[in-house]
């Protein structure tokens, strides 16, 4: 089945949906054309991207010239609006889409999501859109009434015209899709985040010459997720249990923000226990992960938790113990059947508690034994959702030419 994957991030690009994608086009058995952006900034060679059919890179535009300026504007719905509208244009005058079978269109961002609307009312190809975040629902975004209801209509427009919509996980499908009709809702499936055994290290446990007892955590934080709470949680038990903290070391690897003062919480420490390391390659991050005695993953501590991150499957693939802060919702059903802990993103006491609880389980496992339930690890195997993705696009090409068939 020949396939056109429109989206903005895509390998080399370092960022999340990059890898996704990438791994998609990797274990996909379809013929894929990938239209992505050409970024200017430094790529990360190594998140694979598979063997696409044909790569159209458009270049994105240089945030110091006036274009590239206008086009960083917080249009609607988002500042990628100008480059999508400008590739769908470029899809259309190059005939990309001639021979494909279907478009998937890629979000984030969500303005792909519209110039693949213009896409298929110019063309009517099999359509489907992989939102993996909520758009117009999304805590993060769109705090102004007027944003929240302009997106919503953008956002209808897309649901409408879609013939199957795809999310990661059954909390998000839920929030977006509750408020569409049943018929509409219908075309929503879950497809989750996949991770790649072929990239990690094969290793047992070997923790790079750390002797110590290593809690790592591999990502960024931002303004509405921080590591506060753990923090605090870590210093109470500094105060508290100091000989908790004894041969312990933990490491945050990624962007920081924290409205603390990180080198004060590093002083309050026993010398040794908290370290900090800038950002990685997705290569390094996977070793990293497997290196680990326990991986931390925080949440923001919303009343619920509608995402599940593609990290956290990631740390499924690494196959160490997790210590989920977590509201309710996805990331803690995940972690809860997966085996690993989870406790509240706002109590550093109850989070005191759970690392000590955490860090006893993973003293006492053997570490060359992955640890997870063995059929969750092969459910999020790349290959086994890579194949759901196949089978979800052939029923959607075959529902289509039906449709075809009977109106002729």
């Amino acid at each position: 089945m020949n396939v056109l994957f429109f989206t903005y991030y895509y390998p080399p690009i370092p960022a999340p949906r990059s890898i996704q994608i990438g791994r998609l086009a990797k274990y996909s058995r379809c013929a894929i054309t990938v239209v992505c952006a050409d970024e200017t900034r430094a790529g990360d060679a190594t998140i694979p991207a598979g063997s696409p059919a044909l790569v159209q890179r458009l270049a994105a535009y240089s945030p110091n010239t006036l274009r590239g300026a206008l086009d960083c504007l917080p249009l609607m719905p988002d500042r990628f609006l100008s480059w999508c509208q400008r590739a769908g244009s470029e899809i259309l005058r190059q005939d990309l889409l001639a021979g494909q079978e279907a478009l998937v269109t890629f979000g984030q961002p969500m303005s792909v999501h519209m110039a693949g609307l213009r896409i298929k009312r110019a063309t009517g190809i099999p359509w489907l859109v992989h939102f993996s975040d909520p758009w117009a629902d999304s805590p993060y975004r769109f705090r102004l009434p007027l944003a929240r209801w302009l997106n919503r209509l953008l956002e209808a427009r897309v649901v409408a015209a879609a013939d199957r919509i795809l999310f990661t996980c059954q909390e998000t499908r839920h929030l977006v899709m509750a408020k569409y009709p049943p018929a509409v809702a219908a075309k929503a499936a879950v497809l989750p985040h996949a991770y790649d055994p072929d990239l990690f290290p094969r290793t047992n446990g070997e923790k790079g010459g750390n002797a110590r007892l290593v809690v790592r955590h591999v990502g960024a934080f931002y303004r509405q997720r921080t590591p506060d709470t753990f923090l605090e949680a870590l210093m109470r038990l500094g105060r508290q249990r100091p000989q908790a903290l004894d041969e312990l070391s933990v490491e945050f690897v990624g962007r920081m923000h924290s409205r603390l003062n990180l080198e004060a919480v590093q002083a309050a420490l026993p010398p040794g226990v908290l370290s900090f390391r800038s950002r990685v390659d997705y290569a390094t991050s996977l070793r990293l992960m497997r290196q680990a005695d326990l991986l931390l993953l925080i949440d923001a501590p919303f009343a619920r938790n509608v995402f599940l991150p593609s990290k956290l499957i990631d740390y499924l693939g690494a196959g160490r113990p997790i210590l989920a802060l977590t509201p309710p919702g996805a990331t803690a059903e995940f972690v809860g059947r997966l085996g690993g802990m989870v406790v509240a993103p706002t109590d550093p006491a109850r989070v005191a508690a759970a690392l000590e609880e955490a860090l006893a389980l993973a003293r006492r496992r053997p570490p060359a034994i992955p640890f997870g339930d063995p059929q969750m690890r092969q459910e999020y195997r790349a290959e086994a959702v890579a194949s759901r993705f196949d089978g979800l696009l052939q029923e959607l090409v075959g529902e289509q030419r039906e449709k075809k068939r009977c109106a002729a």
